[in-house]
């Protein structure tokens, strides 16, 4: 009598796109906060994060990014985000947590390899720890990616010793134009019901920095 062969179920990977109010329809994929940032101690900006506070803080919310975390060293991940992204045009990185190993850069420099049809927006506040270095002059040479080198302080611009790089910084007052660093640009977003809507000043590689007010 022949034994029957056992069958073992693939479970498939879906991977969960966030979607905040404020981006108008573009997509992220984000992670937990905090246990992702590897420079939020070293952050003056990071002790406020929106993502560690208000609904950020629900377990449904925390358990979904926890899972996306642990689904960026699934084999499957990056044929998954690729094959969902095909009717995409714009795309953000992180609206919570940050690039916490190797693994996770390489896997988001293919996937903007692969998808030359979407804009990528990267922003970073692990822009200075080593191993990452040579990943970012990666992205930095790919035209569908902008990365931007997250400051630390508050209405200061960023400090980095190196070649001039797109970056954002956090204001707590409404500066004057004046008062911007030289090829600023003031996120429109709270004079627009704290909403993107067609703003794409932060996808754009010319624009050298993003003046965000603080939540």
């Amino acid at each position: 009598m022949s034994k029957s062969k056992e069958t073992t179920e693939v479970t498939p990977l879906v991977i969960k796109f966030s979607e905040t109010d404020k981006m108008s329809g573009v997509k992220s994929l984000s992670t937990q906060a905090g246990i992702t940032c590897p420079r939020a101690n070293k952050s003056e900006v990071c002790k406020t994060c929106y993502a560690m506070k208000h609904r950020y803080l629900y377990k449904n919310v925390k358990a979904k990014r926890m899972q996306t975390l642990k689904d960026f060293y699934d084999p499957r991940f990056v044929d998954v985000v690729v094959k969902e992204m095909f009717n995409f045009r714009f795309f953000r990185w992180f609206d919570s947590g940050d690039i916490a190993s190797v693994v996770m850069i390489k896997k988001i420099i293919e996937i903007i390899e692969r998808t030359p049809h979407v804009q990528h927006w990267l922003p970073t506040n692990s822009w200075d720890v080593p191993k990452f270095a040579k990943y970012f002059e990666k992205l930095d040479a790919l035209p569908n990616v902008t990365v931007r080198f997250s400051s630390r302080k508050f209405n200061t611009p960023i400090d980095w010793p190196m070649h001039e790089h797109t970056s954002s910084m956090v204001a707590t007052t409404d500066m004057l134009d004046s008062e911007l660093p030289e090829g600023s640009f003031k996120c429109p977003a709270p004079k627009q019901n704290n909403k993107c809507e067609t703003c794409r000043a932060c996808y754009d590689k010319n624009v050298k920095i993003i003046v965000y007010k603080k939540h």
